[in-house]
């Protein structure tokens, strides 16, 4: 079981396998090919069981999701991000055309309010994997505004009010020319201006959506994933109510994108240490500076740690926003150098900065 488990895992990183096949699905694939080929242990490699696999694939075709983002304003032309189409609900008509469209938008949109439409497209053989990366990307995406948002306003009335946003479902094929609705995902946006959001970061806002892409073709280098995983916890953190949730996530935001990989170092220093030297080389600029966020980082990592080990429960507000606070300056730290690119090249930096002379 745990063997199968593994080669699932290791098959599920081919690009071709990722998009046609959920993980259900091909983890029930190769217990068929084991038991097929349980008299044959010559026939137990990736080479035949990709040959077993590519069987069950077709034709890729195009599926479509759309979602509403409620409460949003100051978009009134269509814009493209990345994947990604930004558009007002008095153009949705050009984008989707289908036989039950018409009843369907009644229920869909409510035509006295003007709403704000993010699409994008997944092609697969597979519907119900098309689903699931459509939704993730989605996600992803309002994962990242949602940090825009926080960055331009500096504060959380964004999370207040939320109101339900549905998701739009849409393959013209392989949903023989129907739309499909499901009620299941929240806006994280509530009555704010998203164009003034998008002019501000639309520099950064492309440049993380270039390396979403990169991520899904499996080209991104390794700082390019440690940033985007972690503006992705920072995302999850700004759509939490309770500061004990939004502060662990927060910290888990830092993690993905500061905290070093030792596989081959013997003796390494303390995780709290090795991230607080990144954080106080990065973001400061004198000594008093650099105290003052090892200080400060030092007691938020101890309540971090406090928490894991049962010893506290609850955080306050000044603690969360803190954390959020140096994970978004670091961020846009990580944003505007090109330079790292491993975090061997952070490493050398900080090397420079620790033996210079100030």
């Amino acid at each position: 079981m745990v063997a199968k488990m593994k080669i699932a895992s290791i098959l599920f990183e081919e690009k071709w396998i990722n998009n046609n096949f959920t993980y259900k699905e091909l983890d029930k694939h190769i217990l068929n090919f084991c038991m097929e080929n349980y008299a044959n242990t010559e026939n137990h490699d990736f080479e035949k069981l990709e040959v077993y696999l590519k069987q069950f694939v077709h034709t890729e075709v195009e599926h479509k999701v759309v979602s509403i983002l409620r409460g949003t304003s100051g978009v009134e032309e269509e814009l493209t991000y990345g994947a990604f189409k930004i558009y007002p609900s008095k153009l949705i008509d050009k984008h989707i055309k289908c036989k039950n469209w018409d009843d369907l938008k009644k229920d869909f949109l409510d035509e006295n309010t003007d709403e704000i439409m993010i699409e994008t497209s997944v092609f697969s053989s597979n519907k119900n994997r098309a689903q699931e990366i459509a939704n993730e990307r989605m996600e992803n995406f309002i994962n990242i505004l949602s940090f825009f948002v926080y960055s331009k306003k500096r504060r959380f009335e964004l999370r207040i009010g939320k109101s339900d946003s549905f998701l739009l479902s849409v393959s013209l094929i392989n949903y023989s020319n129907t739309v499909v609705l499901q009620r299941n995902i929240k806006g994280p946006f509530f009555k704010m201006d998203l164009k003034e959001v998008l002019n501000t970061w639309d520099e950064f806002l492309n440049k993380l959506l270039k390396i979403e892409k990169d991520i899904w073709e499996n080209t991104a280098n390794e700082i390019e994933k440690r940033l985007f995983n972690s503006i992705q916890w920072a995302g999850r953190a700004l759509k939490e109510s309770y500061e004990d949730k939004k502060f662990i996530q927060a910290m888990f935001g830092m993690e993905a994108l500061l905290q070093e990989k030792n596989k081959n170092n013997v003796i390494s220093p303390s995780i709290t240490s090795q991230m607080s030297e990144v954080l106080i080389f990065c973001l400061g600029e004198n000594y008093e500076e650099r105290a003052e966020i090892e200080k400060n980082f030092k007691q938020l990592y101890t309540t971090r740690s406090n928490i894991a080990h049962g010893e506290r429960t609850q955080v306050s507000e000044y603690e969360s926003n803190l954390v959020l606070d140096y994970l978004r300056h670091i961020i846009f730290y990580f944003l505007k150098n090109d330079t790292f690119k491993t975090f061997k090249d952070v490493n050398e930096f900080i090397k420079n900065e620790k033996y210079k002379k100030m």
